[in-house]
């Protein structure tokens, strides 16, 4: 029987935890059959073909941990739901990957409930009882981290093995924050960031380091193996995060993610509560903060360099947000009737529309019913409905078609009109298309669901649809359905 004392600390973390994780599972199966998340097909087919025993990725532009884990997650689930008939499933996953998407998604819900529990070891080590106990409420319906623990990619996995390595550092436990450091890098390139608390281990710091270049390369092997494919890969992602054109970016990436990914993560109250957090540790000139401290600076000032922003970016961090959030509160507990309550109603939003229809579903069933077999379609680079290759001529959209069908999304031609200096040519072409032969609208309008970017809660309209707005044209002398 546990003391009467740990009962009033794990039952409640425990509750958290569980609450977590029920507002992480609703709404797994948005979309399906489409892969409607652009990041979630290459995780995907590296996750299954690992559990095949297939272990290169040929892929780079992120680490290998959480595709393998998913792999092995995958065969375990085949042994007990298939009876150990892995090419059964797997030829089913040929056909319709969704059994696979919500298996690997399930798996991201759990490592981000995971993550909550671990924020609340964490700031009961940092800052007591109280204190875990508020980060970890915080982080369990922090908006963005419900958001993206329904996705099948890279980044809820990143914050579990950062915040885990950060408690491993909290009990001075260096060669295992080591190795989960590492772990970390090799899930996603960026989380490389936290060998900077590491050099906070003295001297253990070298063995410190050297068992986070160990738990990399022995997690990511074909970094070595097929090295000249991994530097093409990372090449072209810091390309992509240093090259694009400064058009489309106009502000600073710092003001965005300060102004507006993160008020819309933890509301206006809990970042005046992470501010206030942050000067009580300042002002009791807290050592055992520093480490992670530093992390969630060194990641804000690393993707503040970059030209694209996405919250996801940040998300490694939030754990270290809920823990500064957290301590605040625990001096102004009445604060927290300010603090949740926006946080939950943001989350439980997530959940809502994420059970709704996608706009690309209810587009590709009209396509289905009404294209002309052999028709030619053009089909956008990415956020659009899915069209059968063998009724139709499928080709990615150059934006000189002249005949057959295209299929666009607000995703795309709401970009292009908000930065016109960058996408001159997209918008000529969307000047002399036609009128749409069908528009879809989602929730809400005109600023559906956005996977790369944010959700923002709010009162739901009365369509029972959401996704980006989906327009369908008819070019030329084309057939119609």
């Amino acid at each position: 029987m546990l003391p009467e004392s740990l009962k009033r600390w794990w039952g409640p973390l425990a509750l958290i935890t569980v609450a977590a994780l029920l507002l992480r599972l609703p709404g797994l199966a948005f979309g399906l059959p489409l892969q409607t998340h652009p990041d979630e097909p290459q995780v995907l087919a590296v996750a299954v073909n690992a559990a095949d025993g297939l272990l290169s990725p040929h892929f780079f532009a992120y680490g290998a941990v959480f595709p393998y884990l998913s792999g092995l997650v995958i065969r375990l689930y085949t042994l007990v739901a298939w009876s150990g008939d892995f090419r059964a499933f797997f030829d089913l996953y040929c056909e319709d990957p969704s059994e696979a998407i919500l298996v690997v998604r399930a798996c991201s819900a759990a490592l981000g409930a995971g993550a909550v529990a671990l924020t609340g070891l964490l700031g009961e080590r940092l800052g007591g009882r109280a204190t875990g106990l508020l980060a970890a409420a915080v982080l369990a319906v922090d908006v963005l981290a419900v958001r993206d623990a329904h996705f099948a990619t890279v980044d809820t996995c990143t914050m579990f093995l950062a915040v885990a390595a950060l408690l491993a550092m909290a009990h001075q436990r260096w060669v295992v924050a080591g190795l989960l450091v590492g772990l970390a890098a090799g899930t996603k390139y960026p989380a490389v960031l936290l060998v900077l608390p590491l050099l906070f281990a003295g001297r253990r710091a070298p063995l410190a380091l050297g068992a986070a270049a160990l738990a990399f390369f022995l997690s990511n092997p074909f970094v070595l193996l097929d090295f000249s494919t991994f530097q093409s890969d990372l090449a072209r992602e810091a390309a992509r995060r240093t090259a694009t054109a400064p058009e489309e970016y106009p502000s600073a990436a710092w003001w965005y993610y300060l102004c507006t990914s993160l008020p819309w993560a933890l509301g206006w109250p809990g970042l005046a509560a992470l501010v206030g957090g942050g000067a009580l540790a300042l002002r009791r000139r807290s050592l055992a903060l520093l480490p992670a401290a530093l992390f969630a600076l060194a990641t804000f000032a690393l993707i503040s360099t970059f030209v694209t922003c996405a919250d996801r970016y940040l998300l490694p961090a939030h754990p270290v947000f809920a823990v500064f959030i957290g301590l605040g509160l625990s001096r102004l507990p009445w604060a927290v009737l300010l603090v949740l309550p926006p946080m939950v109603w943001g989350s439980v939003t997530v959940d809502r529309l994420l059970r709704l229809p996608d706009t690309r579903q209810v587009a590709g069933e009209w396509l289905a019913a009404n294209l002309p077999e052999g028709s030619s379609v053009a089909l956008e680079w990415a956020y659009v409905p899915v069209v059968d290759p063998e009724r139709v001529s499928v080709s990615p959209l150059t934006y000189d078609e002249t005949s057959g069908w295209v299929v666009m999304s607000s995703y795309a031609f709401n970009r292009y009109h908000q930065h016109p200096a960058a996408y001159g040519r997209e918008l000529r072409f969307i000047a002399g298309l036609p009128e749409p032969v069908a528009t879809f609208y989602g929730l809400p309008a005109e600023r559906a669901l956005d996977w790369v970017e944010r959700v923002p809660p709010g009162p739901m309209d009365q369509r029972a649809v959401q996704g980006p707005q989906i327009r369908v044209f008819r070019l030329g002398d084309t057939p119609g359905p």
